[in-house]
């Protein structure tokens, strides 16, 4: 029988115990962890046991009071109420968001049809906190509703109905719905959530002209508002008016939001080197109104310019169709991926790619496309001019600042003939004005 050396017995014994040592640890990791897990549990339970008490406190007082009196500072019913406030409990801050508002319960019909839309109040209480246990996106809400006693009583004013949708018009909740109103007294200035179905209603507003002024905004969502006439000449959505016994609505459209990179780059011929410190301008196709010579205003309108690298990140932009004007008068795009007009879609990231060229007085960018307007590659372009001037080149390769898109520099101002072909498409020939720097699209027929 084969003796088993002291060397091996020894090694055997230290693996067992680098083993043991390991799954111990394992163990007491997880343990750990449990711990800490079971620590902040209890530590976050003992705040919310806070919160609760609190708002069960705040929500008692306010049923207590007169059903006259219940109504927030700057709310709709107005009251003496303070919206926010800050309590300390423990050493902790809790802030104390109170709203309170008239209900048109649909029992009885509803405004326009129903001569009385204040059929009751609705208090809503939202306690949030901070610090090492802070409710973050849970805030503690409580909701109630308040019937006065006997017959409901008329309350002057219409109602005001906001609705906030998102980019493919489904309902947006819990946007934060800003109203002020300084033309009536007292001046209301208040904030609510729109509820499942993206409204906000307000029976009971008081009538007054183009007088409130709504903002929508989210946490991660685009903004939208109302604009009066010192923002823009001619706006498109004004200061909503209230009339007595009418209904009026304004619609308002949020979305998640996007980013765009942008990177500039020398042309082809340079390698898509990297193009420093390039200034150009993005502008969306939203307007918001019109100037006072009739001429659109941009929601989004910017001078812009790329770093020392070419590079420039856009955060937090709203989703829209958009254009790059090069304002550089040593350059002219030679190629941009994507072609223009780009679209942004909502929580989408885009990176776009810009060659430039040096500028001459007249050149020529041709966008080569399929029937579904994709971009083609490596399509051979012919340009030419009787009697003997021809130029040849092909269409970028998909990852190129270029990709589809056929830059010629260097040309006279006048008009020339030109051939597109590919082997997956129907060839094109046709005649193109060139004067100063020209773009155009060509779409290749499918074969």
């Amino acid at each position: 029988m084969p003796k088993i050396s002291s060397s091996t017995s020894c090694g055997q014994a230290l693996l067992d115990i680098v083993v043991t040592i390991g799954i111990f640890l394992i163990l007491m990791h997880a343990v750990f962890s449990l711990v800490v897990v079971i620590y902040e549990s209890m530590g976050y339970a003992q705040v919310h046991l806070i919160a609760r008490h609190l708002a069960t406190e705040k929500l008692e007082y306010l049923e207590n009071l007169p059903y006259s009196q219940l109504g927030t500072s700057g709310g709709i019913p107005q009251g003496n109420i303070p919206e926010f406030e800050t309590v300390e409990r423990n050493g902790l801050n809790y802030t104390v968001h109170t709203s309170i508002t008239y209900i048109d319960d649909a029992y009885d019909g509803t405004a326009p049809t129903d001569l009385l839309p204040t059929d009751y109040k609705q208090i809503r209480l939202e306690i949030s906190w901070s610090g090492q246990y802070s409710s973050r996106a849970q805030p503690l809400v409580l909701v109630t509703t308040i019937a006065p006693k006997g017959l409901e009583t008329a309350v002057s004013g219409g109602t005001l109905s906001v609705y906030v949708i998102n980019a493919q018009a489904n309902p947006v909740t819990q946007a934060q719905v800003h109203i002020t109103n300084s033309a009536v007294t007292p001046a209301i200035d208040m904030t609510l959530q729109s509820n499942q179905d993206g409204r906000v209603i307000l029976p009971g507003a008081p009538s007054c002209a183009s007088c409130y002024h709504i903002t929508i905004t989210k946490t991660g969502y685009t903004r939208d508002k109302t604009y009066t006439t010192t923002e823009v000449a001619n706006p498109n959505q004004r200061p909503i008016t209230i009339s007595n016994g009418c209904i009026s609505e304004g619609v308002f459209v949020i979305d998640e939001l996007s980013d765009l990179l942008i990177a500039t780059v020398n042309d082809r011929e340079a390698n898509f080197a990297p193009l420093s410190n390039v200034s150009f301008r993005l502008t969306g196709s939203k307007q918001i109104g019109t100037n006072t010579d009739g001429d659109p205003v941009f929601k989004y309108d910017q001078e812009l310019q790329t770093d020392g690298e070419g590079r420039l990140e856009i955060p937090n932009l709203e989703w829209d169709n958009y254009i790059i004007t090069l304002l550089e008068s040593s350059y002219t795009p030679s190629g941009i991926t994507p072609s223009q007009p780009f679209a942004i879609d909502p929580a989408q990231s885009i990176n776009l790619n810009m060659a430039l060229s040096i500028k001459t007085p007249n050149s020529l960018l041709l966008n080569v496309k399929d029937p579904n307007g994709n971009s083609i590659a490596s399509a051979s372009a012919n340009l030419s001019l009787t009697p003997d001037f021809i130029a040849t080149s092909s269409s970028g390769l998909k990852d190129d600042p270029d990709f589809g898109q056929v830059f010629f520099g260097g040309l006279s101002a006048t008009t020339y003939t030109y051939t597109l072909s590919h082997p997956d498409y129907q060839s094109m020939t046709g005649t193109i004005p060139v004067a100063g720097n020209a773009s155009e699209t060509i779409i290749l027929p499918s074969k």
